[in-house]
């Protein structure tokens, strides 16, 4: 059962304001990064996946005077997985905070596995690495660190590099007859963004970056090699800062420059759209790779991001 401490209380996100959520996520951000981000648009995609339900799978804890002071909630993705957030504003009170809302998780996790009648993994991301009460909440459940995420800023008003693209390769704008090919290889992609396995969803989300980018809000790119399409890019853009969303290579790609080849179509024609800064984030699963394009971006701030993960039958 959650135990709640006696000054917050719990309440389902719907009951809470999205300006008290993007307070919440800013505050969090200052303390622990010295710099605040999050934009109501934001939350807003954040909470917009058909598989957030913020009456039964979302929760804040709100102090005395109805501030939310901690969020978290689930995403249930397939039939078998759900991706969970966390966020717990530091203070004396935010390790009681952190284990308050994980079990009330727990909880919801036990539920939809009696209703599936099948086990599910349960993964937690975009923990910064310096916030001490949601990795000690993790950790004392039984999650274990699974990757880390390196977000960089890369400051657009530097020199650009010019854009080496694979032999027979063509990078243009994404159409909807792309959508089937782009779905599998999302699929296949080895990177760590968080695979959409339902493909009206991972339609309606890139649907999404294609409608802004004919805004000049957003840039949404496929490169093609030899007419097959062999990798894309999503970013969205606010206000002069550009957010990378996703970016897959087939894995036959990898090593080729594909990679490497949007990244830098993208930021040119972030350039294009007046855009300042980009964010973008890796894995680090190659971080080879990563150094070497590193070495081609003027990257101007670095953050290290965690991934936790539970497998099936791990402790509650």
């Amino acid at each position: 059962m959650t135990v709640i401490p006696s000054h917050l209380t719990l309440r389902p996100t719907a009951d809470v304001p999205l300006e008290a959520l993007v307070r919440l996520v800013r505050s969090y951000e200052e303390r622990l990064t010295g710099e605040a981000r999050c934009t109501a648009d934001a939350v807003q995609r954040e909470t917009g996946h058909p598989g957030y339900d913020a009456h039964h799978n979302s929760w804040c804890l709100t102090g005395p005077d109805g501030e939310a002071v901690a969020w978290a909630g689930l995403t249930v993705r397939g039939v078998d997985s759900v991706d969970c957030a966390l966020t717990v504003l530091p203070g004396p009170h935010a390790q009681d905070a952190a284990g308050a809302l994980l079990a009330r998780l727990g909880e919801r996790v036990a539920g939809l596995e009696r209703e599936r009648g099948t086990p599910l993994t349960v993964t937690f991301g975009g923990i910064f690495e310096g916030d001490e009460a949601a990795v000690n909440a993790l950790e004392r459940a039984g999650f274990r660190r699974e990757s880390s995420q390196y977000t960089w800023d890369v400051d657009l008003g530097a020199e650009p590099i010019p854009v080496r693209l694979p032999r027979n390769g063509v990078v243009r704008p994404l159409t909807a007859t792309d959508l089937p090919a782009l779905h599998a290889l999302h699929l296949r992609h080895r990177g760590g963004t968080f695979k959409t396995a339902d493909y009206e969803a991972f339609r309606r989300r890139v649907e999404a970056v294609c409608a802004a980018a004919q805004r000049d809000a957003a840039v949404a790119l496929v490169l093609e090699v030899a007419g097959q399409p062999t990798g894309y890019v999503l970013v969205r853009t606010e206000d002069g800062d550009a957010q990378f969303l996703d970016t897959s290579v087939a894995p036959s790609a990898r090593g080729t420059g594909v990679g490497l080849a949007l990244v830098l179509s993208a930021t040119a024609a972030l350039r294009e759209l007046g855009c300042r800064r980009a964010t973008l984030a890796l894995t680090s699963a190659d971080p080879v790779e990563q150094q070497g394009l590193r070495g081609l971006l003027a990257v101007t701030r670095e953050l290290a991001v965690l991934r936790f993960a539970r497998q099936p039958g791990g402790p509650a």
